[in-house]
Protein backbone atom coordinates (compact mmCIF):
# COMPACT_ATOMS: atom_id res chain seq x y z
CA UNK A 1 0.00 0.00 0.00
CA UNK A 2 2.68 2.15 0.82
CA UNK A 3 4.75 1.98 -2.32
CA UNK A 4 1.56 1.95 -4.21
CA UNK A 5 0.52 5.02 -2.65
CA UNK A 6 3.61 7.33 -2.04
CA UNK A 7 6.64 5.53 -4.00
CA UNK A 8 7.50 8.86 -5.08
CA UNK A 9 6.80 10.80 -2.21
CA UNK A 10 9.51 11.76 0.81
CA UNK A 11 10.15 9.20 3.37
CA UNK A 12 8.50 11.66 6.00
CA UNK A 13 5.02 11.45 3.27
CA UNK A 14 5.84 6.98 3.40
CA UNK A 15 5.54 7.19 6.99
CA UNK A 16 2.42 9.23 7.43
CA UNK A 17 0.53 7.05 5.11
CA UNK A 18 1.67 3.85 6.91
CA UNK A 19 0.76 5.29 10.23
CA UNK A 20 -2.41 6.31 9.15
CA UNK A 21 -3.87 2.46 8.16
CA UNK A 22 -2.94 1.77 11.72
CA UNK A 23 -4.83 4.96 13.41
CA UNK A 24 -7.76 3.55 11.33
CA UNK A 25 -7.11 0.41 13.11
CA UNK A 26 -6.89 1.47 16.77
CA UNK A 27 -9.74 3.76 16.39
CA UNK A 28 -12.30 0.98 15.66
CA UNK A 29 -14.56 3.03 13.66
CA UNK A 30 -14.07 1.40 10.56
CA UNK A 31 -15.64 -2.06 9.24
CA UNK A 32 -12.16 -3.61 9.47
CA UNK A 33 -10.35 -3.44 12.22
CA UNK A 34 -6.74 -5.56 11.05
CA UNK A 35 -4.24 -3.83 8.91
CA UNK A 36 -5.26 -6.17 5.95
CA UNK A 37 -9.05 -5.28 6.25
CA UNK A 38 -8.44 -1.59 6.66
CA UNK A 39 -6.12 -1.70 3.69
CA UNK A 40 -7.85 -4.12 1.48
CA UNK A 41 -11.52 -2.32 2.09
CA UNK A 42 -13.41 -1.73 -0.92
CA UNK A 43 -13.25 2.16 -1.97
CA UNK A 44 -10.26 3.38 0.46
CA UNK A 45 -7.18 3.09 -1.40
CA UNK A 46 -6.71 3.85 -5.18
CA UNK A 47 -4.05 1.38 -6.27
CA UNK A 48 -6.11 -1.63 -4.79
CA UNK A 49 -8.75 -0.91 -7.08
CA UNK A 50 -8.61 -3.09 -10.73
CA UNK A 51 -9.31 -0.04 -12.42
CA UNK A 52 -6.36 2.40 -11.03
CA UNK A 53 -3.38 2.45 -13.56
CA UNK A 54 -1.26 1.45 -10.08
CA UNK A 55 -2.42 -1.91 -9.54
CA UNK A 56 -0.36 -3.96 -11.62
CA UNK A 57 2.93 -2.22 -10.07
CA UNK A 58 1.62 -3.62 -6.76
CA UNK A 59 0.46 -6.69 -7.47
CA UNK A 60 3.70 -7.68 -9.77
CA UNK A 61 6.28 -4.36 -8.33
CA UNK A 62 9.24 -6.17 -10.12
CA UNK A 63 7.92 -7.03 -13.73
CA UNK A 64 9.74 -4.83 -16.21
CA UNK A 65 10.67 -2.46 -13.03
CA UNK A 66 13.52 0.06 -13.27
CA UNK A 67 16.12 -0.21 -10.65
CA UNK A 68 14.61 3.42 -9.82
CA UNK A 69 11.11 1.55 -9.15
CA UNK A 70 12.41 -1.36 -7.03
CA UNK A 71 14.41 0.90 -5.20
CA UNK A 72 11.37 2.56 -4.12
CA UNK A 73 9.29 -0.47 -3.22
CA UNK A 74 11.88 -1.73 -0.97
CA UNK A 75 12.23 1.57 0.96
CA UNK A 76 8.52 1.83 1.00
CA UNK A 77 8.49 -1.84 2.42
CA UNK A 78 11.16 -0.99 4.45
CA UNK A 79 9.05 1.99 6.54
CA UNK A 80 6.03 -0.18 6.36
CA UNK A 81 8.00 -2.86 8.68
CA UNK A 82 9.04 -0.32 10.95
CA UNK A 83 5.92 1.63 11.88
CA UNK A 84 4.21 -2.06 11.79
CA UNK A 85 6.84 -3.62 14.51
CA UNK A 86 7.02 -0.44 16.31
CA UNK A 87 11.04 0.41 15.28
CA UNK A 88 10.02 3.40 13.93
CA UNK A 89 7.28 5.41 16.26
CA UNK A 90 3.83 6.49 14.83
CA UNK A 91 4.62 9.85 13.00
CA UNK A 92 1.05 10.99 13.32
CA UNK A 93 -2.63 10.79 13.97
CA UNK A 94 -3.53 11.31 10.60
CA UNK A 95 -6.69 8.48 9.53
CA UNK A 96 -6.83 10.28 5.52
CA UNK A 97 -4.50 11.52 2.85
CA UNK A 98 -4.80 12.46 -1.08
CA UNK A 99 -2.57 13.38 -3.69
CA UNK A 100 -2.27 16.34 -5.51
CA UNK A 101 -5.07 15.20 -8.51
CA UNK A 102 -7.68 15.76 -5.68
CA UNK A 103 -8.25 19.21 -4.09
CA UNK A 104 -8.09 20.03 -0.72
CA UNK A 105 -11.99 21.64 -0.78
CA UNK A 106 -13.27 19.09 -2.32
CA UNK A 107 -11.68 16.09 -0.06
CA UNK A 108 -12.86 18.45 3.00
CA UNK A 109 -15.86 18.95 2.15
CA UNK A 110 -16.73 15.21 0.82
CA UNK A 111 -14.52 13.16 2.70
CA UNK A 112 -13.46 14.40 5.87
CA UNK A 113 -16.18 17.00 6.45
CA UNK A 114 -15.32 16.71 10.20
CA UNK A 115 -11.91 16.41 10.35
CA UNK A 116 -8.95 18.83 10.71
CA UNK A 117 -6.29 19.39 8.12
CA UNK A 118 -2.64 18.35 9.66
CA UNK A 119 0.55 18.83 6.97
CA UNK A 120 1.32 18.82 3.07
CA UNK A 121 4.50 16.67 2.61
CA UNK A 122 5.43 16.27 -0.76
CA UNK A 123 2.25 16.37 -2.83
CA UNK A 124 -0.03 14.18 0.13
CA UNK A 125 -2.25 16.02 2.09
CA UNK A 126 -2.55 14.41 5.64
CA UNK A 127 -5.85 14.75 7.40
CA UNK A 128 -7.51 13.59 11.26
CA UNK A 129 -11.14 12.32 10.66
CA UNK A 130 -13.40 11.23 13.38
CA UNK A 131 -15.82 9.38 10.09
Amino acid sequence: MVFGEARGEPDKAKMWIAGSVLNRVESKGWIADTIHGIILQDGQYDPFKRTDPNYDKIIDPFKNASPLTIKAWYKSYEIAEDIVSGKIKKPTRATHFHGKDVTRDWFEKRVVPNGEFLEKIGDTYFYWSPN
